[in-house]
């Protein structure tokens, strides 16, 4: 018999320019509804990846990352007229008050990357999910919310300038500077969680950045896991809180963090099995990307539904981290 492994799906906004577009996202739904496959909560997949239960045939996940607004006026309709479970994380600084909105109520649908910089930059935190609204999702549709860390931080890994503000830059820095001058460098980014860092002090003639220690690192991860965990309990009644990392990236060091802040397992965005002796620590997780089509998507599920396919489709992160002996340089403004 062919060892089966669980495909997990990672998926973002939906229905927005640059995200998922609605109608192929319902392609995809549609296509999982008609090929048999079944939908498995993080219970489910934490059984079989401990051996308590065989992996059931023709099993899979759909995980959905970020908690945008479309994730409750796109997905979350569309899941429960189909019969599908999904598993949202959710940015728990991002986390918004007040009633849960009608679909009229919610922001005209714009780009992801718009929305991370009015959170990241003006505390607007309109195009995510309300806390009203997270629970909605676990307690009148029967869906799972875990977390996506508090600010999904980035920070610079490398001391090579790419650019700068000015001419253009990734959402991320917005949670990097504390004002975005449009002279200041850009650098290649990471997740703050898994990279020690460069991190920026605007000078006046220059920006003068310095690497965070790997101690200061773990300590930083490890409080705000320990915070972003206890409001997912908080606002979903939910004890065993899984964490998604950002971008996929970890190492040992982050690792250890989610393990200490009491998470029950976190998934990654490498690809690989998802099977008997997995460490739910690094369940592994195809990315959708936003234009792929219901073929790759029938493709995909077929090489990760065993083991064999998934370690030979594989992929692994690969965390790199720049020269250990360079702890500060300048670079000088124009």
């Amino acid at each position: 018999m062919i060892p089966r492994s669980i495909p997990v799906l990672c998926y973002h906004d939906v229905g927005t320019p640059g995200g998922h577009p609605a109608e192929l996202f319902e392609a995809h739904l549609q296509e999982i509804v008609r090929s048999g496959w079944r939908t498995l909560s993080c219970a489910e997949l934490l059984a079989v990846l401990t051996g308590k239960t065989p992996v059931p045939e023709r099993s899979l996940m759909l995980t959905f990352d970020d908690c945008h607004v479309s994730m409750w006026t796109e997905v979350a309709p569309r899941l429960r007229r189909l019969g599908l479970h999904g598993v949202f994380f959710a940015i728990t600084d991002f986390l918004g008050q007040g009633p849960a909105r009608t679909p009229s109520q919610c922001p005209a649908p714009a780009k992801l990357s718009h929305g991370l910089r009015l959170a990241l930059r003006q505390q607007d935190f309109s195009h995510f999910l309300r806390a009203s609204e997270v629970r909605a999702l676990v307690e009148d549709f029967g869906f799972e919310v875990h977390n996506h860390t508090a600010r999904h931080q980035g920070c610079f890994i490398s001391p090579v300038p790419t650019g700068t503000v000015g001419q253009g830059c990734h959402w991320a820095v917005a949670g990097i500077y504390r004002t975005e001058d449009p002279r200041y460098p850009v650098f290649a980014l990471g997740s703050a969680y898994a990279y020690d860092g460069f991190w920026p002090e605007e000078l006046p003639h220059a920006v003068r950045l310095t690497r965070r220690s790997p101690e200061t690192r773990a300590t930083d991860c490890l409080a705000e896991l320990v915070r972003s965990r206890e409001v997912i309990q908080e606002v979903t009644g939910n004890t065993a809180v899984w964490l998604c990392w950002p971008w996929g990236h970890f190492d040992a060091a982050s690792t250890q963090a989610a393990r200490a802040s009491g998470h029950a397992g976190a998934f990654t965005l490498e690809r690989g099995p998802n099977a008997p002796g997995t460490d739910p620590f690094r369940v592994q997780r195809i990315g959708v990307g936003r234009r792929k089509s219901v073929g790759w998507l029938r493709r995909r599920l077929a090489m990760h539904a065993t083991t064999w396919g998934a370690r030979l489709f594989g992929k692994r992160f690969r965390n790199v981290p720049p020269d250990p002996d360079l702890h500060s340089f300048e670079v000088p403004l124009a």
